[in-house]
């Protein structure tokens, strides 16, 4: 009879046990998928209506550009005055800046600034980090290759927009 005491004992705290650890193992994968859910949809960062190039003196159009995956694209772009144009990419959680896009233009550099895919004014709900937004840089080069003013594009990048 004691035997069987001590074997329903240790059965009940292996069971115990074993749901304890499966609970722990739940938790952590529940954190880590709201985690991912979280990286892969960013909080859209906007800016203020007049934080634009024109706040640094610098002209622009507001455009906007299609991906072959049909995200559109909120964008700035101003002409070059050297016949130069820089893409200019966002970093990760962010918008395009109106003072990096105002540094290169005020140095003759055509420059074209956007929002990428799930960030700021642009489309689409879901960062890839870097594999859909590839499109949005074809979707870019695309444009500025078909402006007649643009005879050299170069690029800039910073975090998940290098």
């Amino acid at each position: 009879m004691n035997m069987k005491k001590s074997k329903y004992w240790r059965n009940l705290l292996g069971f115990s046990v074993g749901m304890l650890a499966l609970g722990v193992f739940y938790i952590i994968l529940r954190i880590s998928f709201d985690g991912a859910q979280n990286y892969a949809h960013p909080a859209r960062s906007q800016q203020a209506p007049e934080d634009n190039p024109a706040q640094h003196g610098v002209a622009y159009q507001n455009i906007e550009l299609f991906t072959s995956d049909g995200i559109w694209l909120s964008a700035w772009y101003t002409s070059p005055e050297n016949g130069a144009l820089i893409l200019v990419a966002h970093g990760y959680g962010v918008s395009r800046s109106a003072e990096i896009h105002a540094l290169f233009a005020r140095n003759g550099y055509g420059v074209l600034s956007w929002d990428a895919r799930a960030h700021g004014e642009s489309g689409g709900d879901l960062c890839t980090w870097g594999v859909d937004e590839v499109q949005d840089v074809v979707a870019a080069l695309a444009f500025a290759l078909k402006q007649t003013e643009v005879e050299h594009v170069g690029a800039y990048g910073q975090s998940m927009g290098a």
